[in-house]
Parts: C-alpha cells; sequence; structure tokens
C-alpha cells in the first residue's frame, strides 16, 4: 500500500534554491518526472534529488504509469523538462514507455543518428544493465542518456544539470 500511496504524488522536497537547482541558470524549477518500481531506489534517488535541491518532482512506479501521468499534464509531455526512467518494470519497461512517448508527442524527443536524443524532453535511462547493447538500444530509441545504478550524486546531479544545460543551449537556436 505504501507503494500506490506515492503513485503519481509530488515528491516534497525542500525549497533550497530553485534558482540554483535550474537549468541554465533559469529561475523556473526543473520538473522531472522519476519512473522506478524498486521501492529501495525510488527513497534513494528521491533523497539524492532532495539533496541536490530539485524541488518538482512526480513518481511512477512503470511506464504505464508515466505515461498516465504525462496525458494528465496539461502540456503533455512537453511540460516536464526531463525523466528518469528505469529500463525494466512490470506492465510496461523503459524503452517501450519512450517509444509511446515519441508516438504520443512527436517532436518531445529528437532523434540523433548514433547519438543520444535531445529535444524539450530529456529521458535518462537508468539501469544496473550496463551493457553496451543495452546502452546502444536506448539510444536508438530516443533516450538522451544514461544513468548507472546503484545511484551516485554526482553521477545523479552532473547527468541532469548537463541534461538541462543541453537543452538550454539547444532551445537558444
Amino acid at each position: 500500500a505504501a507503494k500506490n500511496a506515492a503513485a503519481g504524488s509530488s515528491a516534497a522536497l525542500p525549497a533550497k534554491a530553485h534558482a540554483a537547482a535550474a537549468a541554465g541558470g533559469s529561475d523556473t524549477p526543473t520538473k522531472i518526472l522519476f519512473v522506478e518500481d524498486n521501492f529501495v531506489n525510488l527513497k534513494v534517488g528521491l533523497a539524492m534529488l532532495r539533496k541536490v535541491g530539485y524541488s518538482d518532482v512526480k513518481v511512477a512506479h512503470d511506464g504505464l504509469e508515466a505515461l498516465q501521468l504525462l496525458k494528465d499534464e496539461p502540456r503533455g509531455a512537453f511540460g516536464f523538462d526531463l525523466v528518469l526512467m528505469d529500463l525494466n518494470m512490470p506492465n510496461m519497461g523503459g524503452i517501450e514507455a519512450v517509444q509511446e512517448i515519441r508516438r504520443l508527442w512527436p517532436g518531445a524527443i529528437e532523434m540523433r543518428q548514433d547519438a543520444w536524443a535531445v529535444g524539450k524532453l530529456r529521458v535518462i535511462a537508468v539501469s544496473a544493465d550496463a551493457l553496451e547493447s543495452t546502452k546502444s538500444e536506448c539510444k536508438n530509441t530516443g533516450f538522451a542518456g544514461w544513468l548507472p545504478k546503484p545511484f551516485r550524486m554526482g553521477d545523479l546531479s552532473g547527468q541532469i544539470r548537463a541534461q538541462m544545460e543541453d537543452r538550454e543551449r539547444d532551445s537558444d537556436k
């Protein structure tokens, strides 16, 4: 029951300096969707996000729930800045969920040949599977980056910061 209680909820994170945590120096906080089915990984990830100052985080426990949260968002996938997406989950895994995001919201994710995707919505693959074939499949599906499990604070904050800075540069073009 505790697992489901957090479904689709905003994680109550302290109001640290939003401007410092936001992308590209913007005063708008980064809006994150964290999709993870493992309670411990979810708890650890949320604690790390809290510690580095990200305050606008929604939680889903599988790809279907993530898609529903995106559908419920007034701007759909364009209403989030970043998704941390586990690959192996019940009901719908991360790869299938990203394929559906691309189908439902054309233009949210921009594919690049043999490179990580770019676009308005950045989806970072989160997995303990470090095989190059899995990373390659994620690249070819539309993920913008890769974050290994178990989480490390520097990796998590660095990947989010890099994605948001890159996204800000893309929007300035």
